[in-house]
């Protein structure tokens, strides 16, 4: 979290002039983010396990899709993913994942058949923010997470082209005629309060 909070750091550094300063809310996100995941794998090991599972997931079907996508492409050899799957197979084995498990994110990904003596055996996904919520037994932690979502679903919108994120952009821009239609001092307010503020300058 020390590295993200390092990269909101030089976001903001431009002040209310720089457009770049807004992204730093979709920054903030992963800050909140990284909190709920602390919360859940601190429930117990078992959580542990299925954050690395999932993880490996990820990047399996990753490396499955890039596979099916090149393999008829001249300039990737016969043996050109042989690296990364041999570093996917490594990885299975500290993540705890089983050959029936690698077997069955294959299968339902590529309808690969699984091999006659293997059964199907799903990895769960981790659950997003919002599904962490309802996994942690501590009444004042759930209690946290919960008032805690309200901002993240705020910060998630700086991610999902919100409305506010487009005006703050134009309107911290020097060079933007939007900037004239506010004062320097509710400029400099709304940067200062942006990362509790549901409505910025596009309602001031």
């Amino acid at each position: 979290m020390l590295v993200t909070q390092g990269s909101i750091s030089k976001l903001l550094e431009g002040g209310s002039e720089s457009r770049q300063s807004v992204d730093a809310l979709a920054l903030a996100r992963l800050q909140v983010e990284g909190l709920f995941l602390m919360c859940l794998l601190t429930e117990g090991s078992e959580w542990v396990d299925r954050f690395l599972r999932d993880g490996w997931k990820k990047q399996f079907i990753r490396y499955l899709l890039f596979k099916h996508e090149t393999e008829c492409l001249p300039r990737f050899g016969p043996n050109a993913h042989v690296p990364e799957l041999s570093r996917l197979v490594n990885f299975a084995r500290v993540c705890g994942v089983s050959t029936a498990q690698l077997h069955t994110v294959e299968n339902e990904q590529t309808g690969m058949p699984l091999p006659a003596d293997i059964t199907k055996e799903k990895i769960p996904d981790f659950p997003t923010p919002g599904g962490v919520i309802g996994k942690i037994q501590a009444q004042t932690k759930r209690k946290m997470l919960e008032r805690l979502h309200m901002d993240y679903t705020y910060l998630c919108s700086f991610a999902h082209g919100h409305q506010a994120a487009n005006m703050a952009k134009l309107v911290y821009d020097t060079r933007s005629p939007e900037r004239q239609m506010f004062t320097k001092a509710e400029i400099e307010r709304n940067f200062s309060r942006a990362p509790r503020s549901s409505d910025g300058l596009a309602m001031e």
